[in-house]
């Protein structure tokens, strides 16, 4: 539209007022939720469920990362202790003297 001339006037399109009713009234496809729920109280307590499924598991996310966030991870990351002279290699490569 930048290099259209400021003198150019185009005419929007000019459709009959039933097209127009009938554009808007059908303006999309059902995407199968009348076919997939028997009544609209069905579809209201699926709603509900779902809402009470996703509240639990937010629940259950929040109380493994605070659960997490609490342990001390110190003992796993730290590398054991080294001894001098003593061999730690694989313990079933020892064999006795």
């Amino acid at each position: 539209m930048d290099e259209a001339s400021s003198q150019l006037y185009i005419e929007p399109p000019c459709f009959s007022q039933q097209f127009s009713e009938m554009a808007i009234r059908h303006k999309k496809k059902p995407s199968g939720s009348y076919e997939r729920f028997s009544s609209r109280d069905d579809m209201r307590n699926y709603f509900q469920v779902t809402r009470k499924r996703a509240e639990q598991r937010e629940k259950d996310i929040e109380e493994d990362y605070d659960y997490g966030e609490n342990m001390d991870f110190g003992i796993l990351s730290n590398a054991p202790p080294q001894f001098e002279g003593f061999d730690q290699g694989d313990p079933s490569n020892q064999h006795d003297i």
